[in-house]
C-alpha cells in the first residue's frame, strides 16, 4: 500500500518542458549543368519548399552585392 501511494506521488511530479528549436531540414539539389533535379527535400510541402528556395537566392543575391 505505501509504495503505490509513493508511485502516485512520483507520477504526478513533472518536470518542466523546455522548448525545443524547430528542426533543421535538408535539401539536396543535384545538377549536371543542364538539368536540376531535387533529391531529397524534407519539407511539409511545395509551398514550404518555395519559400525555402526564394530565401536562398535572396540571400545569394545580397552577398553578390
Amino acid at each position: 500500500m505505501k509504495n503505490s501511494k509513493k508511485q502516485i506521488k512520483n507520477e504526478s511530479i513533472k518536470t518542466p518542458e523546455v522548448p525545443k528549436a524547430p528542426a533543421m531540414r535538408q535539401i539536396i539539389i543535384e545538377t549536371n549543368g543542364n538539368d536540376i533535379r531535387i533529391v531529397k527535400a524534407e519539407v511539409s510541402g511545395g509551398i514550404e519548399l518555395q519559400a525555402i528556395l526564394i530565401i536562398l537566392l535572396e540571400n545569394l543575391k545580397n552577398k553578390k552585392a
